[in-house]
C-alpha cells in the first residue's frame, strides 16, 4: 500500500480519477472540483491537471498540524 505521502504516478487511481473529474468538469458536468485529505504534494498534483477550488482537511483547534499549507492555500485563492 502506498504511503500518504508518496506522490502518485499516472497510474495510480487518485490520478486517474482525478483526470476524469476533470474532463466532466471540461464538459460542463461538474462545476468545480475540490479534494480531501490531501497533502501539499498531492494537491500540486492535483493542480497540474485542473483547477482545484477547496481543500478539506482534518484541522480544527486541537489539530493544527497544517497551519503553514492552510496559510498557503488562503495565498493561492483555494478554500479551506
Amino acid at each position: 500500500m502506498a504511503r500518504r505521502s508518496q506522490v502518485k504516478t499516472a497510474s495510480h487511481p487518485s490520478v486517474l480519477l482525478m483526470t476524469v473529474l476533470a474532463e466532466l468538469k471540461r464538459q460542463g458536468l461538474i462545476g468545480n472540483l475540490g479534494v480531501s485529505n490531501v497533502i501539499p504534494e498531492q494537491l500540486a498534483e492535483a493542480l497540474k491537471i485542473t483547477d482545484i477550488v477547496c481543500v478539506q482537511n482534518y484541522y480544527n483547534v486541537a489539530k493544527r498540524n497544517d497551519d503553514a499549507f492552510i496559510d498557503r492555500l488562503a495565498k493561492d485563492g483555494i478554500a479551506s
